[in-house]
Order: C-alpha cells, then structure tokens, then sequence
C-alpha cells in the first residue's frame, strides 16, 4: 500500500474553533443534493443528508459499506507500532487515526491507498516512542463523483509501546475456559475471560474489556460479559482486550419448548417481478420486489423451519382456541397482481407453504392474460383462482376491499367514502365468499372501522412497521409487515424473527 499523506501532531497548535462546518455537493444519478458537516478534526465524522428519499437511501448504502469490520489491533516493533485490518472492497483509501492526549481528538497520520488482491491492510507507525501508550482507529473512504464518502470509524484499540525491564505489557491472548455455550432464548450466562500477557511476571497494560455481538437480536451481551438469549439462532460473542486481541464464544440459542408463541409475525408481499423488470423498470420502486430476492427469502423460512399459517389458524390462535409452534409466521400478498399465479403460486407450492392473496373485487376478470414477462400491470383472473382452490387450497384468497383501491384527491379512496358507502364495499366483498379483508393501503379511518366490526368479516388486517401481530390488538385491525423491494436478506432475517 503507498502512503499518500503524512499528518503529525508533534508542534500542532490547538484549534481555537470548535466546530467548521463544509458544505458541498453529492451527484447521484437522479439529481440529489447532499450536505456534509465536518467538525474541525479533519478526521472526524462527515454526515450525508440527502434532499430527496432515493438520494438518502443511496448515500446510506454508500455509507454502510464503508465499514471497518475487523480492525483485530497491532503489535509492538522496536520503535515502531505495526497495525493490521481487515480490507474492504467499498474502499479507495483508509484514514488511520491516532488520539492526542493535549487536544482530546483523534488526528490523522496517514491515508493509504487501498490495495486489491490483499485480505489484510497493514500500516507501520513510526512516530511513536518507548513507554508511552497510543491508541487508534481506522475509517475506510470512496470517491464519489469527485467528492468524498466516509464510512463509521472501527473501534478503538491501543498499543503499550513498553521499555525494557516494564511490568506491564500488552495483552498477547484472551483465553476463554468455555468457547460454545448453548442457550434457551430468555437464559444467561457470564464467561470466563481472562487476559494473558505471555511474558513470566508482566500484568496486561489495561485489564478493560469490550464485549460485542455479532447479532444482538439472537444474543446481547452487557458490558460486563453477561450473554442474554434473545431469539432463536446462533452468533458470536467477542471479548477484546484494549489492543485488538479477542476471545470469540459461539452462541447457539433454542426455543423452549415449554414456551407458548405470544406474537406473530405477518408478512406483506406486493408485486413480484422477474429481476431484469425490477431492475430495469422498477429499481426506486419499494413495491416491486424481484423474483430471485423472494425465492431466497422463502428458501430462508424453510430451510430455517418456520410454520406457515392461513388466516383461519391466525384467528383460532388470536381467540386462545389453538396454540402455535415457534418460528410460526403468515405469509401475505396484496393487489392480485397476475405474477401471484406464475411466479409466486410456484414457490409457495414447492416448500409446501401456505399463503394468503388479498385480491381487489373490480380488478379480477374472468380470464387471467397470458404471461408475456412485461412490466404493464396485470391482475389474476377467477379461472386461475379457481384452478389453485383446487389444486392448492393453501393459497388461499381473501379481500382487498372491492373497489376502494385508488387514491382521489391525494389520499386513500376509504378517505372519501361515507359509512354507508364502505358498508356497501364491505358486503359486496362477503358475497363473494371472502372471511377476512386487508385495508387498501393499510388504511382504516374510524368509519372504516366501524364498517368492519359490523359486517361479516371475521378480522381485518392494517400495517404498523415493525411490530407483530398480537391477542390484545383489535381483531379488525391486526398488524402486518411490509416486506419491500429494497429489504436485504439481513434485514428480512431480522423481520420474521419471533421475539
């Protein structure tokens, strides 16, 4: 790696200004105007706040593969303190950072070029002298459209640069006595950890320690080293001692099976498309997903062992006649869009799960168009909807109201309608044999509401971003999950887990 820019303290008057503040502008592809704020070490954090959704969402992304995963510390060299790290592919170059005592801030020593083809950065601090402790981190960076992206910092570690005769040294092993524990979720348990030097009658520089987790969802740790089972999964839990050095536990959490389910996580799909549609017509759209991320996300759930429910299982377990097993979810899709019978229906029928289409009255047809691969919107006809409760009842069709599914004047049709109307919209979608309706939109003003509780409808279903569907919600507006165009496997994984 070449070192492009050497920046040291030594002499370096304190900055009288706290804060300056740089403005400048991002081009992303679409137009966007971005604004930076950098305080006045150089090497400080810069923030992105995009004038648009689509701008921020790109400059977030940017941001978040920016970071530092493994920053695993340095060692000592004679004069010298060498520093190794884990490389990114995001990276153009890497700010290495180190605290000064006399200014409280963290300055930049050097910038280097990223390097292809290597798994591990490596910087050699020469600047430094005997006796003396320093600490470091590490910021990767990007060019973009000739302006500069930085990503979060690592964590900190610091290196004892230690004289001849010292008794204290940096640490050179974290020893765990136990290194896999297996766990019910709600269960705790505090490691063992202790710091070795390796060097006959020298104590460790600093006895601290930081504990992390690869996945809080499935397992927290305190920072006191006390592991708390959340969900079922399996991560790692890390003790670091302060110059990098680590001790790594394997966690691997179960369910109880004493435990009773207390929510349900239910799943919303939209327009599934072919991912050459989703990429080349709908990339900014968050209501078209592509093909490929759905199979993945239902291979997710099965390989993974969640239960799929209808919504007559939902509302047995919602009334306390049934209990259901862990890891149950139901599955969702809104619209009727004609992609539900030759791209989803396939998928759901070859893992053998159960899924719910809430379809619009007035948009379903006789006769389903042919499949032609285009990006026009099309909507499943009553032949193939037939032809499925035949074949397949677990896909299963219910409501998405008959007619309300439009906006007039800016906002949702439901808005517009009186009670007698919604009434109306309500029955006729009864008569057509639907138990259970999902509001257009998500929407239920009061009146909808009300229209609901006194038609024929068994329960009724809204949206709420993050939370599950529980006994004590109101049975004509339980809580579903949007499941976007944008969601990475990660977040999905996160989504369904049952807390």
């Amino acid at each position: 790696m070449k070192i492009m820019r050497t920046e040291k303290n030594t002499g370096e008057k304190i900055r009288k200004r706290a804060v300056a503040v740089v403005l400048a502008t991002l081009l992303i592809p679409g137009l966007v105007s971005v604004v930076w704020a950098e305080d006045a070490d150089p090497a400080s954090s810069y923030t992105a706040v995009a004038s648009s959704e689509k701008s921020s969402d790109t400059v977030r992304k940017a941001v978040s593969r920016l970071r530092i995963h493994e920053f695993r510390g340095g060692t000592e060299k004679r004069k010298s303190i060498v520093l190794k790290w884990k490389r990114n592919d995001e990276a153009d170059a890497y700010s290495v950072q180190r605290y000064s005592k006399r200014t409280g801030l963290y300055r930049e020593i050097a910038e280097i070029t990223a390097k292809s083809g290597t798994l591990t950065c490596r910087y050699v601090d020469r600047g430094v002298k005997k006796g003396r402790y320093y600490r470091y981190r590490i910021r990767a960076r990007k060019n973009v459209d000739g302006n500069e992206l930085y990503g979060k910092t690592s964590r900190s570690i610091g290196i004892y640069l230690a004289l001849s005769g010292s008794k204290k040294n940096n640490v050179s092993r974290v020893a765990t006595k136990k290194k896999s524990y297996r766990l019910v979720t709600g269960a705790t348990v505090k490691p063992l950890v202790t710091l070795k030097t390796g060097r006959a009658g020298q104590k460790p520089y600093k006895m601290t320690k930081s504990w992390y987790s690869s996945d809080e969802s499935i397992a927290a740790v305190s920072a006191k080293g006390r592991i708390c089972a959340k969900d079922q999964g399996e991560c790692y839990i890390y003790c670091a001692a302060h110059n990098g050095k680590r001790a790594k536990i394997h966690v691997m959490v179960g369910v109880d099976p004493k435990q009773k389910i207390r929510t349900v996580p239910i799943l919303t799909f939209h327009r599934i498309v072919p991912d050459e549609i989703k990429n080349r017509y709908y990339a900014d759209n968050q209501w078209v997903a592509s093909l490929s991320d759905f199979k993945e996300q239902i291979c997710y759930l099965h390989d993974n062992g969640f239960t799929t429910i209808s919504a007559d299982q939902f509302r047995k377990w919602y009334r306390g006649d049934i209990e259901l097993p862990q890891n149950s979810v139901m599955l969702t899709m809104d619209d009727g869009f004609y992609e539900g019978y030759y791209l989803v229906y396939p998928v759901i029928r070859e893992y053998k799960m159960k899924m719910t289409s809430f379809l619009v009255g007035t948009r379903t047809q006789e006769t389903t168009e042919s499949y032609d691969g285009s990006a026009r919107e099309r909507f499943i006809g009553w032949d193939k909807i037939r032809e499925i409760r035949e074949e397949y009842p677990q896909f299963e069709f219910q409501a998405h109201s008959w007619d309300l599914h439009h906006y007039e004047n800016g906002r949702g049709a439901v808005y517009s309608r009186s009670y007698d109307e919604l009434t109306e919209d309500l029955k006729k979608c009864t008569d057509e044999g639907y138990d259970y309706i999902a509001y257009p939109y998500g929407f239920a003003p009061e009146n909808y509401l009300q229209a609901a509780r006194h038609s024929e409808m068994k329960m009724a279903f809204g949206f709420d971003r993050h939370v599950y569907a529980r006994r004590s919600d109101d049975p004509y507006n339980i809580r579903r999950l949007k499941v976007n165009g944008f969601m990475t496997m990660k977040k999905f994984r996160k989504l369904v887990r049952n807390y």
